[in-house]
């Protein structure tokens, strides 16, 4: 009986370590061809549990206007990028403006981020997808929870449309998922889970 509740106990912890979701933060982003992004994560929320909480409070924070001509900017999920598992994409709109959302029109995951796109399409995650109210709101994008996506690359690239949309709302993006380590990884922490439960007998 003793064994089999270090095995349960065991398990639970390694699970434990394996499953919380939460803010992810990129390790750096910015423009390609681009003027504007440079405060797309600068102020980032924490997790609520259902939604981020706080963040940006500023005004045309993350662009003062969208561009023409197909700009691309990028977000590099850092040298870990491979243990990301995304689960929700939120767009922070800021106050006293209403108006519809601007999506981007393409984004590809790449293991570089110059502007050509030779790397995996992402036709899932985007950002900036919710009309906005008005009201300094976190607006969900795109929830996956139940089927989270494993980039395809270090950096998520994203190309706005042709044409220049009307301004642009957002002052802040957030990404929601889990850090999930490698297999072997998990091993480790199990076995160092049950000989800290073994000694403690």
């Amino acid at each position: 009986m003793n064994r089999l509740w270090i095995v349960a106990a065991a398990v639970t912890a390694v699970a434990s370590l394996a499953s919380a979701s939460t803010i992810l933060a990129p390790a750096g982003w910015g423009n390609v061809t681009s003027y504007s992004f440079h405060n797309a994560f600068n102020a980032q929320p924490t997790w609520g549990g259902t939604a981020p909480v706080g963040g940006d409070v500023g005004y045309s924070e993350l662009w003062s206007t969208w561009e023409g001509g197909s700009k691309v900017s990028y977000i590099d999920l850092g040298e870990d990028w491979a243990d990301w598992r995304i689960e929700q994409t939120w767009t922070k709109v800021m106050q006293w403006r209403a108006g519809p959302g601007h999506p981007y029109a393409e984004l590809w995951w790449d293991d570089d981020n110059d502007a050509t796109n030779d790397g995996a399409a992402e036709t899932t995650l985007n950002f900036c997808t919710q009309a906005n109210t008005g009201s300094f709101q976190w607006l969900l994008d795109v929830d996956i929870s139940t089927n989270p996506i494993a980039p395809q690359g270090r950096y998520l690239m994203l190309k706005q449309t042709a044409e220049a949309p009307p301004q642009a709302d957002a002052i802040e993006l957030a990404l929601v998922g889990e850090i999930v380590p490698e297999p072997a990884t998990l091993v480790l922490l199990g076995l160092g889970a049950l000989a800290g439960i073994r000694r403690r007998r």
